[in-house]
């Protein structure tokens, strides 16, 4: 049960982390980017991001991990770091 509420946590932060990302970046890159992230845990301080390929992870983390956690900032979780990790399934 408690993995269900840290999803739950984490879906919530990273959904208002969406609503302020979605207006700092084109449509394009929120399409092609961001649109397929999803929050799979919050544990010690780091939001953990599932990403569909490693060529999207490295994109991410070379242009985009800065912005996002700008913006968790923003929407009240100062201090949470960004874990990307790639879902083969």
């Amino acid at each position: 049960m408690a993995d269900s509420k840290v999803d739950t946590e984490a879906g919530t932060v990273w959904q208002a982390a969406c609503e302020v990302l979605r207006d700092q970046v084109t449509e394009t890159v929120w399409g092609s980017t961001f649109q397929e992230l999803t929050a799979t845990g919050i544990d010690d301080g780091v939001l953990t991001l599932s990403v569909p390929s490693q060529v999207l992870r490295q994109r991410i983390e070379q242009r985009y991990v800065g912005l996002i956690e700008a913006v968790l900032a923003d929407v009240g979780h100062d201090g949470l770091n960004v874990l990307l990790e790639v879902d083969i399934a």
